[in-house]
């Protein structure tokens, strides 16, 4: 990742207290509900992703080079497993 003094619209504090931690779960009015992406999830988000590429490989490919058009669903897999260890990594531990 970028560090933040190469871009100026990069905010130099966080804009979220330290001791934010993200919902595991939010049931939503209509039946649903939200919840973090898990490697479970590989097959709907290579739907997502792939379905997508050309538009996110303009938005991220330059910095990150992701994704590529050779995805494969173990790298899909892979990837939300290292997003979701560096998320429970990065939160506060309460109590």
């Amino acid at each position: 990742m970028p560090d933040s003094g190469e871009h100026s619209d990069v905010p130099a504090t966080p804009w979220l207290p330290r001791d934010w931690q993200h919902p595991d779960y939010v049931p939503l009015s209509t039946g649903h509900h939200l919840r973090p992406i898990r490697p479970d999830d590989t097959e709907l988000d290579m739907l997502a992703v792939m379905g997508s590429q050309e538009r996110l490989w303009a938005i991220f490919g330059d910095v990150w080079g992701w994704p590529p058009t050779t995805t494969t669903a173990e790298q899909d897999r892979w990837c939300m497993a290292s997003a979701r260890t560096a998320l429970h990594r990065a939160r506060p531990h309460m109590g």
